[in-house]
């Protein structure tokens, strides 16, 4: 098997098992000492959104355009930097 798919398979494991640790934080949880200003406040949210609201917001699909723009430049770097080292 190709080292990426050993890197994979580990990356996939701790990735898993990090996400058992991860929680929601208890209502109304703050980290000791932080009070948000009046422009936190304002940008706040008082609902959740379910994913099919979510998907109805240009918001999502601004994001989700930026992520994949963001993953071709990655992956167009890579795929130049061994001419690049070799040069």
């Amino acid at each position: 098997m190709p080292t990426f798919a050993y890197l994979g398979i580990a990356y996939g494991v701790v990735a898993i098992a990090a996400g058992y640790f991860m929680q929601v934080p208890p209502e109304g949880w703050k980290p000791e000492g932080w009070t948000p200003t009046a422009t936190q406040l304002a940008q706040r949210t008082d609902r959740n959104y379910t994913l099919g609201e979510s998907l109805r917001t240009w918001q999502w699909w601004a994001l989700c355009a930026l992520m994949s723009i963001n993953t071709t430049a990655g992956i167009s770097v890579v795929s130049q930097a061994s001419p690049i080292f070799q040069d």
